[in-house]
């Protein structure tokens, strides 16, 4: 048994002599803190004065709620209240609530952007269902291959000097930096899951959750894409930018940058391309005045590389991108059959403070199955994009229970 302090003890006693029943929990965890919680009952007082008779003490519920994210889910009930007076004030608060929420997601995909953390942000701007303005979204997924046009092209020239033309190779891909001339505001989004579609001119597209596949017989060129999943492009491109948590599958591509948390195939060949890929990379053929940069390996023929530049095992592409690992979270694990193995758990951060243990066994994350090391940082990753709470369902011996973990970068 814990020893209990004089302090404690004395208020032990006072609980059984007052009738209160002990927090057995904070007695077993002395010295751990308690997460406040929010006050539900402040929030339903307000909600009731939103359909006081008193003009002020409306308006007064209505600043404070407006202040109150927590309120969000019952002010959606009200929405369907018979008094329309409070019908509208619920919706005016909730649109100002979303609207702080939509500001503070973005602010984080820039944050992820200016850090380095590309893949994160990919997966935050992919699965966010809408941003309230989508030209300065999209726009800063072009500054950010503005970004690193620029400094490829200062590092490779270091490396080079004189053999390499990617800032006149690529000249044409420059002004994405304005992201208005880069793609018509016409072009609608793809978000559909498994999509198999013609591409035309100069668009943007956008896959949330799923994979893409573009094919058509024809080149394409000037079209910018985000995905949270893979991208196989059936075709030519030029002049194109292309974002992926997943892995990225291109036939010809030039003049054009590609950043990817998965591997990178080239089918046939690339010309003045950056390639920063979180897994392999292989081209099948020639690749001309380019710069291939890789976290996992490089497969090509040497003599395929003309004028260009190939690096493998690179733990951080460009001196400042880095893809996802979970251990930055305070969690790692390791390949385990159906499944894999927690090897280690941070103190004081989330995951242990929820209850997940060295030995356990992750066989789901979120409702998906997780098999591989890798599958269960992909899954992570897009819960830290999103952020909340993330569930995991867990093997411990013999036992199988479910853990819940509140989850934040």
């Amino acid at each position: 048994m814990l020893p209990i302090s004089r302090p404690r003890r004395l208020s032990l006693v006072l609980s059984f002599a007052l009738g209160l029943t002990p927090c057995i929990p904070a007695l077993l965890s002395p010295g751990t803190a308690q997460e406040p919680r929010p006050a539900a009952a402040d929030v339903d007082a307000l909600i009731r004065r939103l359909g006081s008779d008193d003009f002020q003490e409306r308006e007064e519920a209505t600043r404070l709620l407006s202040g109150k994210d927590e309120a969000g889910p019952a002010l959606r009930r009200l929405l369907k209240s018979r008094d329309a007076e409070v019908v509208r004030r619920a919706s005016a608060i909730l649109e100002v609530l979303a609207h702080r929420e939509t500001k503070r997601a973005f602010e984080k995909v820039r944050e992820w952007v200016k850090n380095g953390d590309l893949d994160l942000a990919f997966e935050r701007f992919a699965r966010r269902p809408n941003w309230e303005d989508e030209v300065e979204g999209w726009q800063v997924m072009a500054e950010m291959a503005g970004a690193l046009l620029a400094r490829e092209h200062k590092e490779f020239r270091k490396l080079n000097p004189g053999t390499f033309s990617t800032l006149e190779g690529v000249s044409d891909l420059l002004f994405i930096r304005d992201f208005r001339r880069f793609v018509r505001d016409e072009q609608p989004l793809l978000t559909r899951d498994s999509t198999l579609l013609p591409v035309k001119h100069g668009g943007r597209f956008l896959v949330r959750g799923g994979d893409l596949r573009l094919a058509g017989r024809l080149a394409a060129f000037r079209c910018l894409f985000v995905s949270s999943g893979r991208v196989q492009l059936d075709r030519d491109f030029d002049d194109s930018v292309i974002f992926a948590t997943g892995s990225v599958m291109v036939r010809n591509l030039s003049n054009s940058v590609v950043v990817c948390g998965g591997n990178f195939v080239s089918t046939e060949s690339i010309l003045n391309c950056l390639i920063v890929a979180g897994g392999d990379v292989k081209v099948n053929s020639r690749t001309w005045q380019s710069r291939l940069i890789s976290v996992g390996r490089v497969y090509m023929k040497p003599d395929n590389l003309i004028n260009s530049v190939a690096q493998e095992k690179e733990a951080m592409p460009l001196g400042f991108v880095h893809f996802f690992e979970p251990s930055r979270v305070g969690i790692s694990v390791e390949p385990e059959v159906s499944g894999v193995r927690v090897c280690e758990v941070a103190a004081g951060k989330a995951f242990g403070r929820a209850g997940l243990c060295v030995g356990d066994v992750v066989t789901e994350l979120d409702g998906q199955r997780v098999d591989s090391p890798n599958s269960f940082r992909r899954a992570l990753r897009a819960r830290v994009a999103e952020g909340g709470e993330a569930v995991f369902e867990v093997r411990r011996g013999e036992r199988t229970t479910q853990i819940t973990v509140p989850v934040t970068d």
